[in-house]
């Protein structure tokens, strides 16, 4: 049976749906949004990484040779978890380069923010 159709929405609604995604993707797509992004991009990656650490330590903790497939497999996901923490960093650095750019006052190096 099809799913009954969609009710009319007022246009109001609409815009102001219409209105808060394109704010979000301003906000996504500045320095601040996309360092957001890119530690949330990280944290995903370590808790895969962490979980997948441990299924691994559990399966050759009860034999190596018999989990030698399990293994395998939790090795590529650990690889390319790996790789999605590295390119997380990677954005984030970029982003945070970006909003020094932006800055207007020069940093000295060794100095404190103040």
């Amino acid at each position: 049976m099809a799913p009954a159709p969609a009710e009319p929405r007022a246009e109001e609604a609409l815009l102001a749906e219409a209105h808060a995604k394109l704010a979000a993707r301003r906000w996504r797509d500045t320095a601040q949004g996309r360092f957001v992004s890119a530690v949330s991009q990280v944290q995903g990656a370590a808790r895969g990484l962490h979980a997948n650490g441990e299924r691994a330590r559990e399966a050759a903790t009860r034999d190596l040779h018999e989990e030698l497939e399990t293994c395998e497999a939790l090795v590529r996901d650990l690889r390319r978890q790996t790789l999605a923490l590295i390119a997380g960093v990677r954005a984030a650095q970029r982003a945070v380069r970006d909003a020094s750019a932006l800055t207007l006052r020069p940093r000295i190096i060794g100095s404190s923010p103040t």
